[in-house]
């Protein structure tokens, strides 16, 4: 059964932590150093998971992120980091959120990702640098400008639009 946690805040280090079967709704991470930590089973709901945060070497398992105000963080960098089978459904949800070496996995549904070129402000656009996307299904996604350099791409599923004139 899953506990409910709401209007949580968290900030500083956390390293080696096990969550499992939470739904946070609402929660705040803010300048918050997170590594080697497993979230198994999460539910973030209308949560920031950071505001200049750093997740290293973490673990998202069948976690789910998605609601009005979610997202995965402003000015918030993701370095070897395994999202598997998630589900991330959400306009803005990426904005302002660096990925570096991360596997994803799952479905990314509803969702804008914009580069330096097209995003509303410098700290608003998501970066994938050298990610593993094979395995994720993007349903409804929209991708400005560049985004994802040497990711590996699913092998189908994928139309490319060039309309930026």
């Amino acid at each position: 059964m899953r506990q409910t946690r709401k209007d949580e805040k968290i900030s500083g280090k956390i390293i080696g932590q096990d969550y499992s079967d939470i739904l946070f709704d609402e929660l705040l991470i803010n300048k918050s150093k997170i590594t080697k930590t497993r979230f198994n089973n999460i539910h973030f709901k209308n949560s920031q998971l950071g505001y200049d945060s750093e997740y290293n070497d973490c673990e998202f398992i069948k976690c789910k992120f998605f609601g009005k105000y979610a997202t995965l963080g402003l000015r918030t960098k993701y370095s070897n980091c395994k999202f598997i089978d998630c589900e991330f459904i959400g306009v803005t949800l990426f904005e302002g959120s660096k990925f570096y070496n991360c596997t994803i996995s799952g479905v990314i549904k509803n969702v804008i990702i914009r580069d330096s070129k097209f995003g509303l402000f410098s700290k608003k656009t998501a970066v994938f640098n050298d990610c593993d996307l094979s395995s994720v299904i993007f349903d409804n996604l929209s991708l400005y400008g560049i985004g994802l350099n040497n990711c590996v791409l699913p092998k189908k599923g994928i139309r490319k639009f060039l309309n930026d004139k």
